[in-house]
């Protein structure tokens, strides 16, 4: 397959990791184990290709980027690259190849991004990144003609997914609809306009009761991540005070224990980072939908 790349202006630069924002998604996800065989490999003598990022833009009203002059770096592609060298080696730059010219939109950028990973990719994109990605070219309005060729699949294997993701994002329109009926008391008109959906629609999905669910998703997601934190604060302090007993005995030495605390705070700065990635990832999805 041809290399997405050809063709664009490209210049190679060792760029700043604090100077680079991963916000052009054709992933649903972080798969931490991949950073860590990455790391592996490079310390064994691997040499990785370089991440992809183009200069900090934004869209204009004809669809157009507009770079933006600040310094600052998107994602194309190269994410775990980029987190193991920050996580796992504590650099400060990373090698990179900079776009600088050859690519007038968004939806050309996801394009690129996702054909760098297929179909003989470093690690190819299942099903999940496949309808992502495709969901992320509708909300750019792409023309589903043009979306297979844009991802170097067949034609009926794409048709397949669009139809599966266009069914999905309805449904979401349609419960944001009914959550600005319910919550904010906008008409059945109004809240179906706002959500680019149809009254009728929403008139149906109120009439068959769908409202009712079989739990508080909300209070359910709340519930488990508090009783996730919890179980690990107590297992942390369990085990800290066994390890400062075992001090006071001489089993251990105070070195010892500094270490323990030193692994502790290495993995919370790793969670950190994986939830801001995590939140900027969905902030990348609410600023396309619109929300």
């Amino acid at each position: 397959m041809r290399n997405p790349l050809e063709g664009l202006k490209l210049k190679t630069a060792m760029i700043p990791i604090d100077k680079v924002e991963t916000n052009t998604f054709v992933r649903t996800g972080i798969d931490q184990d991949r950073i860590q065989v990455m790391g592996l490999a490079v310390e064994g003598g691997a040499k990785l290709p370089p991440i992809v990022l183009i200069p900090a833009y934004e869209v204009n009203s004809r669809g157009e980027i507009v770079p933006l002059n600040n310094k600052m770096y998107y994602m194309v592609d190269g994410r775990h690259r980029l987190l193991m060298e920050d996580q796992m080696f504590d650099h400060t730059e990373v090698a990179a190849q900079i776009i600088m010219g050859g690519v007038t939109t968004e939806a050309q950028l996801i394009s690129i991004a996702f054909l760098l990973n297929s179909p003989d990719g470093p690690l190819p994109p299942d099903k999940g990144d496949i309808e992502h990605t495709i969901e992320e070219l509708l909300k750019r309005k792409v023309q589903k003609k043009e979306i297979p060729t844009m991802l170097g699949l067949p034609d009926m294997v794409v048709k397949k997914f669009i139809n599966d993701v266009e069914q999905r994002l309805e449904h979401a329109k349609t419960l944001r609809a009914f959550k600005h009926v319910v919550n904010k008391g906008m008409s059945i008109p109004e809240a179906a306009q706002k959500e680019d959906t149809t009254s009728e629609k929403l008139r149906n999905y109120i009439a068959a009761g769908r409202r009712k669910r079989k739990a508080n998703d909300l209070d359910s997601a709340n519930r488990t991540v508090s009783g996730s934190y919890k179980s690990l604060n107590s297992t942390l302090h369990m085990t800290i005070r066994i390890l400062v007993g075992k001090y006071d005995d001489g089993d251990v030495t105070a070195e010892d224990v500094i270490n323990v605390f030193k692994k502790i705070e290495g993995f919370h700065a790793r969670n950190a980072k994986s939830i801001k990635d995590l939140r900027s990832r969905f902030e990348a999805k609410t600023k396309t939908a619109g929300n």
